[in-house]
């Protein structure tokens, strides 16, 4: 009898350390920007998430995350590869004109802030060259939007 109780007791441990550990988990959609971006987001927190990419790889992600402190813009700053906004018209057009999502903007309209973009295309010649966006049949890159009014950074990966 001792021994089914000490089991029990086991298995219960056991189940408390699964949901204490699922419960801490960071997205993987963050994990994987922050891989991209080589940006750490462990003091971020996850505002709102949108991810529709399929079993064929299609569809888009979209993540609004806060930023808790400086250190986001403090690795930005640091990074050559973020520029200051406003968007390059290639990266203006696609978000503001042809592509809107449930008929909403994917990225509110900042106005200081900065900016990275990662070209994921086959085709990409220069992955931080965003000027042959629109000279192919598919869209495969990477955005991070920094919004400094509202240390706010805006997520976005597009496969088609």
């Amino acid at each position: 009898m001792k021994d089914t109780h000490k089991m029990h007791f086991k298995y219960r441990i056991a189940l408390f350390l699964i949901l204490i550990l699922c419960g801490c988990q960071r997205s993987s959609n963050l994990i994987e920007f922050s891989n991209a971006l080589d940006l750490n987001l462990e003091k971020t927190e996850i505002l709102s998430e949108e991810d529709t990419i399929g079993w064929f790889g299609d569809g888009y992600v979209l993540m609004k995350v806060c930023c808790l402190d400086n250190s986001v813009l403090n690795e930005i700053k640091e990074d050559g590869f973020w520029h200051e906004l406003p968007l390059s018209d290639n990266l203006n057009t696609f978000f503001y004109r042809d592509y809107h999502f449930n008929n909403d903007l994917p990225i509110p309209i900042i106005e200081k802030g900065y900016y990275r973009f990662i070209d994921r295309h086959p085709q990409a010649e220069d992955q931080n060259d965003d000027s042959k966006l629109y000279d192919r049949g598919s869209f495969n890159f990477t955005l991070a939007v920094y919004d400094l009014d509202d240390d706010m950074l805006y997520l976005c990966k597009f496969n088609s």
